[in-house]
């Protein structure tokens, strides 16, 4: 049997992270990072596997987190990071 082991040391194949889009957006906008987990904890994950339709469950929580742009907006910034 063969094993094999994949190293990315340079980060070129594996981007490495700063901070989660959670983190950033909390000091960005200087909204608790209380605020925001919960929707990355619970909707997003939801979302992310087709439970529910990210832009019918996120347009509350942008109106609690004070983001002013469009829910599209909002979900290209968090697929940059």
């Amino acid at each position: 049997m063969s094993k094999f082991l994949l190293l990315d040391a340079d980060g070129v194949v594996i981007r490495p992270r700063n901070k989660y889009f959670s983190e950033t957006y909390s000091q960005d906008y200087d909204v608790p990072i209380e605020e925001i987990l919960p929707f990355f904890k619970g909707d997003y994950k939801k979302a992310a596997i087709g439970e529910v339709d990210i832009k019918e469950v996120l347009p509350p929580y942008l109106t609690k987190w004070g983001w002013k742009g469009a829910v599209d907006e909002f979900k290209e910034r968090v697929e940059k990071i």
